[in-house]
């Protein structure tokens, strides 16, 4: 099985403000959760994550994450995607959550 790789930014800020104003510059929220460790809140590029989703593996599929912080990777993450949220009529993303 192929493993995909993605890149994310970690999100200091949590809560429904921060939020909002997260995807009015056009990136979509993300949280990995799972395993022994806390949950970690990250920001994604939509169009790397659907060109992800539109490849050949779809949505089922293991992927690497790299976690940065500021311009260094801070670190690094294989999941699975949990649970994919679209707005109901442009279904565009709205939310991704990943299992550890």
């Amino acid at each position: 099985m192929e493993v995909l790789n993605l890149e994310a930014t970690l999100r200091p800020e949590t809560g429904k403000n921060k939020v909002k104003q997260l995807t009015k510059t056009g990136l979509i929220p993300a949280n990995i959760s799972g395993g022994k460790s806390d949950p970690i809140a990250v920001s994604i590029d939509p169009q790397q994550l659907e060109k992800l989703y539109k490849s050949k593996f779809g949505s089922n599929t293991i992927i690497k994450i790299a976690i940065k912080n500021g311009e260094k990777t801070e670190k690094e993450e294989t999941v699975l995607s949990h649970e994919i949220s679209r707005h109901i009529i442009r279904q565009n993303l709205t939310h991704i959550s990943f299992l550890r």
